[in-house]
């Protein structure tokens, strides 16, 4: 009896997946770039094959197995890989190595599902395996070309939805891209050439509220990283200094290079910010 009524537990009771982001106009005439995106703000993965996903009049299942983590992203893509030429997600999204996972930002889930959203009009509800409603987005203008469509909070979880403000017009698998106020967050790398023969030094500076996580990685043009640093803010401002250096004490080759910054906090940011060392 005991184990039954486990099984018998109302999903909703173990956490609740949610909608954060939408790309239903793709960019320019380009097509099957479409992408949804789920969040999980709970602190325990979540099986995303407790949710069935109803866009207009199709259903969409999930397969076994398949989980989000704690506070992670997975995306469903239309076209997540190339198929003899095709525009993809991971071409749009990623490096366009015709796999997924094998570039720096490509950290996240994303999964390949048939499925088709309409420019003018729509909505995406999401429910559990007992029915129950969990979730919905719907939309009745066609938006900006090739601009996504966020929740503008997910901490706590807010119903109002806006276009993206990426300069990349979305933020797949990452912090939406909704401003936050300046006096919540600031980030500043100065300068963004540094040359090693010369001594040169990179600072990131940033300000957050107390009780603030960061998280800095730095990854070479082939997405391999190379030197990572942590920190916790005390007080509101904190200050990484690079010395063009990796994470073995020794000076990185002269080349382009992506520093991620990953705050954590009263609200999730991420930037991703290139650098050049010179020699």
């Amino acid at each position: 009896m005991f184990l039954i009524s486990i099984f018998l537990i109302p999903v909703s009771l173990f956490g609740q997946v949610r909608l954060s982001e939408v790309l239903y106009n793709e960019p320019g005439s380009r097509i099957r770039l479409e992408w949804i995106e789920f969040y999980n703000p709970d602190e325990i993965a979540i099986p995303l094959s407790n949710y069935r996903l109803i866009i207009n009049s199709d259903t969409v299942n999930f397969s076994d197995g398949l989980r989000i983590g704690p506070g992670a992203y997975t995306v469903l893509c239309r076209q997540l890989l190339p198929d003899d030429g095709s525009d993809s997600f991971e071409g749009r999204w990623g490096d366009s190595s015709g796999y997924w996972g094998d570039y720096a930002l490509e950290n996240y889930s994303a999964i390949d599902c048939d499925f088709s959203l309409p420019n003018s009009a729509g909505a995406i509800i999401l429910i559990d395996i007992n029915g129950a409603y969990a979730d919905s987005f719907e939309w009745n203008s066609e938006g900006l070309d090739g601009t996504s469509f966020e929740r503008d909070n997910l901490h706590p979880l807010s119903n109002s939805w806006k276009q993206s403000s990426s300069t990349g017009g979305s933020t797949p698998g990452h912090a939406n891209s909704i401003p936050i106020a300046t006096e919540d967050y600031t980030i500043s790398v100065q300068p963004r050439i540094i040359s090693i023969g010369a001594g040169g030094i990179l600072s990131i500076d940033i300000t957050a509220p107390l009780k603030t996580s960061v998280e800095i990685e730095i990854f070479n043009d082939k997405a391999i990283r190379k030197r990572k640093f942590n920190g916790y803010f005390a007080g509101n401002s904190f200050r990484f200094t690079w010395d063009g250096t990796g994470d073995n004490g020794n000076h990185l080759e002269p080349g382009i290079y992506i520093i991620l910054c990953i705050i954590d906090g009263k609200y999730d940011n991420t930037e991703t910010i290139p650098v050049v060392i010179s020699p």
